[in-house]
């Protein structure tokens, strides 16, 4: 009897876009419970990735540049030779480049980047494929690797849904944080700002009066997220009332997901936050600029999404006033009503 498989698979870069590859794991997962499931992921993902129920263990992929490659390419004791299929969630060149030197026996991705020939099982990349919602991009790999593992091409379709993991000490750790800032009655989550800035965050002084009026309309207290390089405008934010609080910068990623598990609602831009909430199965409001929601829109049963532009592709100046126009277009009474729907189930 031939031992179960050992799968290595390389997640995206990004906490979005790593939930919408969830539904992929998953599926390899109950499709193999007998097999040994590694993930390659950069450090900020690694203790999330780590808790996911059917995670064996935690590869660190190589961050971006040809130096970081070569080191981990190079480093003595480095190999793959143990993991029978590496599946590549990402596009890069690097990702296979890195698979191919550690010794992966089979490497299986999308055909781009100029890297078929360090691909095993290279997938046809098309226009149709490249506009699929990333949830489906990701699960169409899934189905191809448990194809190239055995199972028949007629196989059930996979579930759909993110279904994150929150560990208990991510919960703990929650629990004395809101207590130690005074937290004791419902809170909504606000995510205001994003990596990328202006072509996806909604105008700051929008937020400023969403904050009053949850905060007055609700009786919510309105918790502010973000990173630390974000924390002072989160703090200015929060001085739009007495009752926001900004946690940004005081959170690592688990403790931030058991804060939005308990959340009564969340408003953000297009974030690994507003993914996140989504799976959480919390009343989700994303407001989108430029990025395109058939692509990269939140997957749950409490999702509503405002603005967005499908099939745009601008780049530069161009698509940042493309984005605040459409942000700006989309007013706080707007967002208001859709929240009121989002939560009576409309």
């Amino acid at each position: 009897m031939s031992a179960p498989p050992a799968i290595l698979l390389r997640l995206p870069n990004w906490l979005g876009d790593t939930v919408m590859a969830l539904p992929a794991l998953q599926h390899l997962r109950e499709t193999f419970p007998a097999a040994r499931i590694l993930v390659a992921v950069r450090p900020p993902l690694a203790l999330f990735m780590a808790a996911q129920e059917g995670v064996a263990g935690v590869v660190e992929a190589p961050g971006p540049g040809w130096l970081e490659l070569g080191r981990h390419c190079l480093a003595p004791g480095r190999t793959l030779a143990e993991i029978d299929l590496a599946v590549l969630f990402t596009n890069s060149f690097a990702s296979a480049f890195w698979t191919w030197r550690l010794g992966a026996r089979r490497r299986l991705g999308y055909d781009r980047d100029g890297r078929r020939l360090f691909l095993t099982h290279p997938l046809p990349c098309g226009r149709t494929v490249r506009q699929l919602h990333c949830l489906d991009y990701y699960l169409a790999l899934s189905q191809a690797a448990a194809r190239v593992l055995g199972v028949s091409a007629d196989a059930p379709p996979p579930e759909r849904l993110p279904r994150p993991t929150i560990a208990a000490d991510w919960r703990s750790q929650a629990e004395r944080l809101l207590g130690e800032r005074g937290v004791d009655s419902p809170f909504a989550v606000l995510a205001p700002f994003s990596a990328f800035g202006a072509v996806k965050d909604w105008p700051f002084a929008y937020y400023q009066r969403l904050v009053r009026e949850l905060s007055e309309r609700r009786g919510l207290r309105v918790l502010l997220s973000g990173t630390a390089s974000q924390a002072a405008r989160a703090r200015e934010l929060a001085q739009s009332h007495p009752r926001a609080l900004s946690l940004a910068g005081d959170t690592d990623l688990g403790t931030f997901a058991a804060v939005l598990e308990r959340a009564a609602l969340f408003v953000g831009g297009d974030s690994g936050g507003a993914h996140l909430a989504a799976a959480l199965a919390i009343p989700t409001l994303v407001i989108f600029g430029l990025t395109d929601p058939s692509r990269t829109g939140q997957t749950g049963p409490r999702v509503a999404i405002l603005g967005g532009k499908p099939g745009e592709e601008l780049r530069g100046g161009r698509a940042r006033r493309v984005a605040a126009e459409e942000l700006s277009s989309i007013g706080v009474e707007t967002v208001w009503e859709s929240l009121e729907s989002l939560e009576n189930g409309k």
